[in-house]
């Protein structure tokens, strides 16, 4: 583990001699001689854990040095420390209305600074593992998938499992006028920077529906989306499957995949793969010197009673063995295939149930299962 770094500032060599003298053993240390050198050093380097500071210095104080720090998203929450020969109550309060973490009075000895830095580093610690986790836990439950319960005229089920690591599956709806697009999206990772990722897609397919909302169709929302993610730098780090359907009143439902598991059309007394596929988002295929993106569309159409049953890939790849991944692929096929009549719910509940007699209750990648039946 690397040693905490901390700043002194001190306008008297002496004091800021025997500082680094008292902290060399336990901590990486670095002093400065006024405030205008700590801001200046501060500019370009943001990793410090904790300063300290004397607080009667020339030019700048260590009460304006604390405001300025307050100031900036870069220093506001580095823990800070007054360490003054002010012995003065309202000197004292001042600087705690500053929401200082404390004030020492010089001299001060070694044991007691030291009893110091440790507590407030300790609480600082604590504090930005529980800002991380709040901050995590508002992504995690804002990028959750969600849909009503009816859309234009189809039961919708919705089935959202995340990995204990977290991970990133998305699902996003687009309102039109007489259709709505649905959009099931898996970002490969997991974790937070997968989450991450989810964000950062969900506002560049938004944005895109909103730069063009009357024409756009799923191929020409992939094409678009593909797009965007081939000229941000920060997007190509990250890999994700995407399929898109639209959804008319009369039945009618155009889907366009990108890189995305095969949907599954259930009819009565059968079910069958829609063979629709495309590549990756943000993969081109090279055309002579142009690199383009082509997504073709697949039209059905659903009688009542029929169903659009989606998926991601976490309900067969949530185990590294192949003999149990095998084993469910069939199993699902079957049962699809042998209960295309049975409602959106029981076909749901029903392959939830193999999922988890095949790999347990914990799994390693987010689960979306997405089914839409016709009740029109």
């Amino acid at each position: 583990m690397s040693q905490p770094y901390i700043l002194v500032v001190d306008d008297d060599p002496i004091m800021r001699k025997l500082i680094e003298v008292y902290l060399s053993e336990d901590y990486l240390v670095k002093s400065f001689p006024d405030a205008l050198s700590i801001l200046e050093y501060l500019e370009k380097n943001q990793e410090v854990d904790l300063i300290i500071s004397d607080i009667m210095m020339p030019e700048i104080d260590g009460f304006e040095l604390r405001k300025k720090l307050l100031q900036k998203r870069d220093t506001e929450l580095i823990p800070f420390v007054f360490l003054t020969g002010a012995h003065d109550d309202k000197v004292e309060d001042q600087a705690f209305q500053l929401g200082v973490d404390d004030y020492l009075i010089k001299p001060v000895n070694k044991e007691h600074l030291t009893a110091v830095l440790r507590r407030t580093l300790r609480r600082s610690k604590q504090i930005k593992k529980a800002i991380g986790k709040h901050y995590e836990y508002k992504i995690t439950n804002s990028l959750k998938p969600h849909l009503e319960n009816e859309i234009r005229g189809y039961d919708v089920e919705l089935y959202n499992k995340e990995a204990s690591a977290g991970g990133g599956d998305m699902v996003l709806r687009f309102q039109k006028e007489k259709s709505d697009i649905i959009v099931l999206a898996d970002v490969m990772g997991h974790g937070f920077e997968a989450k991450f990722f989810v964000h950062a897609y969900a506002g560049y397919l938004y944005g895109t529906m909103r730069s063009m909302p009357l024409e756009i169709s799923p191929a020409l929302l992939l094409t678009k989306f593909s797009e965007a993610i081939i000229e941000d730098e920060f997007l190509k780090k990250s890999l994700v499957t995407c399929i898109a359907i639209e959804i008319f009143d009369d039945g009618k439902v155009d889907i366009a995949s990108a890189g995305h598991p095969k949907p599954f059309l259930l009819k009565p007394e059968k079910a069958r793969e829609v063979d629709v596929s495309g590549i990756l988002p943000g993969i081109p295929i090279s055309k002579g010197k142009e690199d383009i993106f082509i997504y073709h569309t697949k039209t059905e159409h659903l009688e009542k009673g029929e169903k659009l049953f989606l998926y991601t890939d976490g309900l067969f790849d949530a185990s590294p063995e192949k003999i149990k991944r095998d084993s469910l692929i069939k199993q699902v096929g079957d049962l699809l295939r042998n209960n295309a009549s049975k409602s959106a719910k029981d076909i749901s509940s029903e392959v939830i149930g193999l999922h988890e007699e095949t790999f347990g209750h914990e799994i390693s990648d987010d689960l979306t299962l997405l089914i839409f039946e016709r009740k029109m």
